[in-house]
């Protein structure tokens, strides 16, 4: 078709017809966006809720007694578990979990909300990965999502104050560490490696032949956990010092139990 031809063409187009194909076209939209608003908004409220039930789980795997979790980490679970934010450092890309945890007012607070207190050397640490709905390796039924990095330190202990005592315990928390046998935590986490070594919160650098107080949850017969990481373990060096959140010392635990308890560490470790 010729130019000409083809702008006479468009202008024998009638006008009505182009304001009803208008006024259908913009009809048209609505009805796609009345479609699309409540199917975006359906999706949205499911990501929000797969989050919220992810974190539940978490929670509910470090959380201490009086929560339905396995007590590791809060339970092998803990909430914003909120944040997960990634830093490399040199090749290794490493996940911060932000948890939150309850806080105990008292040494007879803590000492209750515990199952396990004792004064031990860290003699060993080692990696596993559990399953933090159950507090256990993973099995068969163990879903991807719900299976962890922990640490595990093996603890010579010195004296129980609380538990059931035995020459040797071992004690598992959520996440790994920093530049330590990072190979082997990159071999348990396999493809998950290349994403990132989880890491915990506040979590006190425990250090090989150091001896710490340790207040620890066990949730049936579980490995036991910290009952958290700022009020579940503490150093000898300076026993009256108040945790992190000011609240509870080591003196104030171990005084708990008695007096006699108190003056047989000082004869033991000194006044600080």
């Amino acid at each position: 078709m010729k130019r000409y031809e083809l702008l006479d063409a468009i202008g024998g187009i009638d006008p009505t017809y182009v304001e009803t194909a208008d006024r259908d076209d913009k009809v048209g939209k609505k009805r796609v966006w009345k479609t699309l608003v409540p199917i975006a908004a359906c999706l949205c409220l499911a990501v929000g809720m797969i989050s919220i039930v992810k974190y539940a789980q978490l929670r509910k795997a470090t959380t201490p007694p009086e929560s339905t979790g396995d007590g590791t980490g809060a339970s092998a679970t803990q909430a914003p578990i909120g944040a997960f934010t990634s830093t490399n450092v040199t090749d290794v890309n490493h996940t911060i979990i932000s948890l939150d945890w309850p806080a105990y007012e008292s040494a007879h607070e803590l000492v209750e909300a515990g199952n396990i207190v004792v004064l031990g050397k860290i003699s060993g640490i080692s990696f596993q990965m559990y399953d933090i709905k159950t507090g256990r390796p993973p099995s068969a039924d163990s879903y991807g999502s719900d299976v962890y990095l922990h640490t595990v330190y093996e603890i010579e202990t010195l004296t129980f104050y609380k538990g059931e005592p035995a020459e040797t315990i071992h004690m598992r928390m959520i996440g790994g560490l920093k530049d330590v046998m990072v190979d082997e935590q990159r071999a348990l986490l396999g493809d998950c490696a290349k994403a990132n070594i989880p890491l915990l919160a506040g979590m006190l650098e425990l250090d090989i032949g150091r001896t710490y107080l340790f207040v620890l949850h066990q949730y049936e017969d579980t490995m036991p956990t910290l009952l958290t990481p700022s009020q579940g373990v503490y150093t000898v060096d300076n026993p009256e010092q108040k945790d992190v959140l000011s609240l509870v010392s080591l003196k104030d635990i171990i005084s708990y139990f008695g007096d006699d308890k108190w003056l047989a560490f000082e004869q033991t470790f000194g006044k600080k």
